[in-house]
């Protein structure tokens, strides 16, 4: 396996959002600079949750790539948010946590990448 996986839980007033973050094993610290890639699940805010298939489908078909345009993404963070999903949780619930999720690993609280590598 290529990627590490840890869960960064990021408080909130209505309990705290988890993150997946899967990290390339080759790099020494999360703080390191690295592309930081925002996974948002698929299931039309309404279904589905941040450790999905396609994530895992993805990376699997990523790592197995020789192709060069695939090597960043390969050394890549990615961050799966378990977002609030409809009916439940209203608009715009998903996309403010989605929010959340990005500000707090963008800041030098979170991973301290900085706004500059997000995809």
């Amino acid at each position: 396996e290529s990627m590490k996986a840890s869960v960064v839980r990021i408080p909130r007033s209505n309990g705290d959002l988890e993150v997946i973050l899967l990290t390339p094993k080759g790099l020494l610290t999360e703080k390191q600079h690295a592309p930081l890639i925002i996974w948002v699940h698929a299931g039309g805010y309404v279904l589905g949750n941040a450790r999905d298939d396609y994530l895992a489908s993805t990376l699997e078909l990523l790592h197995s790539s020789n192709h060069s345009s695939s090597s960043a993404m390969k050394n890549a963070i990615w961050a799966s948010v378990e977002y609030r999903l409809a009916p439940e949780h209203p608009y715009p619930a998903a996309s403010d946590d989605v929010f959340l999720a990005l500000e707090h690993l963008t800041s030098k609280e979170g991973l301290g990448l900085g706004k500059g590598g997000v995809h």
